[in-house]
């Protein structure tokens, strides 16, 4: 039994006892796990992962298939020094209230009605309009098949307290104002996106949004559209995609040492001996923890900077010992780190260490992702019925055809507008886009062809 960490890793249950805050973030690392190993099985390897449940909104950035570790994380203005994925969080979810302000805009956020009494279609005597009733009021979700049909969704409720709320302060429909509120909502998901990705250098066109979460795939669709993101895969079960990162975790230790010194002074050799010492204290804590050799996997990193900043960069480094051609090879990873995320290098500027570090990894059976069955049946079969959907004042409404998630097979087709439902989410196909099967059931959606 392990219990997952914030740097993407589990740990025993001792060993969380021991450092319970490498556990803060454990719930989005997970998400983050399952979307690298899901796209890993397909060949993708640049991903931003997405993930919108009830009261937040996490993204994360992988490229050519590894994580971004930040060792200056915060968790409510509280500075927690330990190496974790870096997941960007904004209060967006799909209990996120909607409200007219002071000065008689439409704020969307941050404050959530949560599961208690939650969205007013939810009829637990809630007040307060949200994200979901508002994908309630375009068409998005059906009152009658929410959870697969378990929960029933008041439209009407929904409806009147929006025009009371909403639509008739701001002089608009019923379809208008929700189809707002939506809108604001999305370009602040949006915006934690273009953080993790074109603010720190990266090609947002280079990568695949992973939508998950019970709201990540009724929003993905259409802001994949505005940010110019190619493609958007959906996981077969994105409501517990989270949980299957723990399935796909190693057991992972980070260790350090500081040693602050210009990288060009260094001598090699008191490294390494600090490496072996750090690489000994790791082999053992695994060892302990009923690891053998051939399971044990070791990852060393230097923090480095340019002499005088006030913060460093991670960067791996080859596996110790080092030679002097290495440091000289860590230079030049450093500086094209720099201007990876600052947008500038300074090849002339001398660059100090600041600290070693080391990752150890105990390897353990993980969970593996089986193709999907192939019956032959056509898609026609999975679809269950048609309905109105608002797709904004661009379209309009329009008569959208339903399928069921579970009757889709892979190599099945669907052209947008569509709805595909399923027990823990909603998937929304735009106008503008179709959706394939691929060979793990997972639903790809990209803009259709000219």
């Amino acid at each position: 039994l392990y219990i997952m960490q914030s740097n993407g890793g589990v740990s025993t249950f001792a060993g969380s006892a021991n450092k319970p805050v490498a556990t803060v973030l454990s719930g989005p690392a997970g998400g983050v796990i399952a979307s690298m190993g899901t796209c890993e099985r397909v060949g993708i390897s640049n991903i931003i992962t997405f993930d919108m449940g009830g009261t937040s909104c996490d993204v994360a950035l992988i490229h050519q298939g590894h994580p971004v570790i930040t060792t200056q994380g915060k968790i409510s203005q509280r500075p927690i020094s330990l190496p974790m994925l870096d997941i960007h969080t904004v209060s967006a979810g799909g209990g996120t209230i909607a409200r007219i302000d002071a000065v008689g805009g439409l704020q969307v956020g941050p404050d959530s009605a949560g599961a208690d009494p939650g969205p007013v279609c939810y009829d637990r005597s809630g007040d307060q309009i949200t994200i979901t009733d508002a994908n309630l009021v375009t068409g998005v979700l059906d009152p009658d098949r929410f959870l697969g049909g378990r929960m029933k969704l008041t439209k009407h409720k929904a409806e009147r307290l929006l025009a009371d709320k909403i639509a008739r302060p701001l002089g608009l429909n019923l379809l208008e104002a929700a189809d707002g509120i939506l809108k604001i909502i999305n370009v602040k998901m949006e915006e934690a996106i273009k953080a993790v990705s074109s603010a720190r250098g990266y090609d947002i066109r280079d990568f695949t949004l992973v939508a998950f979460g019970g709201g990540g795939p009724m929003h993905a669709g259409r802001m994949a559209l505005d940010l110019g993101i190619p493609s958007v895969l959906i996981p077969l079960t994105p409501g517990v995609h989270s949980a299957l990162g723990l399935l796909m975790s190693d057991v992972k230790h980070d260790y350090v040492r500081s040693k602050l010194a210009g990288l060009e002074e260094l001598d090699v050799d008191e490294i390494n001996r600090m490496f072996e010492r750090l690489i000994d204290q790791a082999k053992g804590d695994l060892h302990g923890e009923g690891f053998h050799d051939n399971e044990i996997k070791i990852e060393a990193f230097l923090d480095l900077r340019y002499a005088g900043q006030g913060y460093e960069l991670t960067v791996p480094c080859p596996t110790p010992p080092l030679t002097a051609h290495d440091l000289v090879l860590m230079r030049g990873r450093f500086d094209t780190m720099h201007e990876q995320n600052s947008g500038h290098k300074a090849e002339t500027e001398p660059v100090e260490l600041v600290s070693l570090r080391l990752v150890s990894l105990g390897i353990v059976p993980q969970a593996k992702l089986s193709p999907g069955k192939v019956t032959g049946r056509k898609v026609e079969a999975a679809r269950i019925g048609e309905r109105n959907v608002f797709f904004g004042k661009e379209h309009g409404t329009l008569n959208t055809q339903v399928y069921d998630r579970e009757r889709l097979e892979p190599g099945h087709n669907l052209t947008g507008p569509a709805i595909v439902e399923q027990m823990d989410t909603t998937t929304v196909v735009h106008p503008e886009q179709q959706a394939t099967v691929d060979e793990y059931g997972n639903l790809i959606v990209t803009e259709k062809k000219a």
